[in-house]
């Protein structure tokens, strides 16, 4: 929850932006390591098997897309209307794209 939650996705979406292996692990104080090796396992396992079959990470990045959110679209969503927040979006993002032509 929190930072850490967000951070992780963005990790995520960055990793599979470039088709590679995402795994988070998740220890606590006092809990139990078994679980971290046998996800530590299945990892190794999963890219000897990546290389094996020739799964290749994509050397090129996708341009960086800043999601647009706004006070409007903050209002809108704490409203629960979020076909308004989302027709707000997309207006920017219309917006966005004729100013860079």
């Amino acid at each position: 929850c929190g930072l850490d939650a967000v951070t992780t996705d963005q990790v995520e979406e960055i990793l599979r932006g470039r088709n590679k292996l995402y795994t988070v692990l998740k220890i606590d104080e006092g809990s139990n390591l078994g679980t971290a090796r046998i996800r530590i396992r299945s990892l190794a396992a999963a890219m000897e098997e990546r290389e094996k079959n020739g799964v290749a990470c994509r050397a090129e990045s996708q341009p960086f897309v800043r999601r647009v959110f706004t006070k409007q679209m903050k209002k809108a969503a704490a409203e629960l209307n979020f076909e308004a927040a989302a027709e707000l979006r997309d207006k920017l993002v219309e917006i966005k794209k004729l100013l860079h032509e």
